[in-house]
């Protein structure tokens, strides 16, 4: 094969591979609330650093209940 049919396979293997991720994406967006603030990566790392050890753990522990509901 040449340099340039290789180049193009490629190419197209980035392009299914980015828009597989897309659409993986959309359908986490879709099923859960990724966005809320509570359950922010933000939040949570900064309310374990201000607050109680305890407190922390149990908002993690929120959060992980809302992206598995069936435990």
């Amino acid at each position: 094969m040449s340099d340039t049919t290789d180049l193009g396979i490629i190419v197209i293997l980035l392009v299914i591979l980015y828009l597989y991720v897309s659409y993986v994406k959309k359908l986490i967006e879709s099923k859960y609330d990724i966005y809320n603030s509570k359950c922010s990566p933000v939040n949570l790392f900064l309310k374990s650093i201000n607050s109680e050890s305890s407190e922390g753990i149990n908002n993690f522990a929120d959060c992980v209940q809302l992206l598995n509901p069936s435990t």
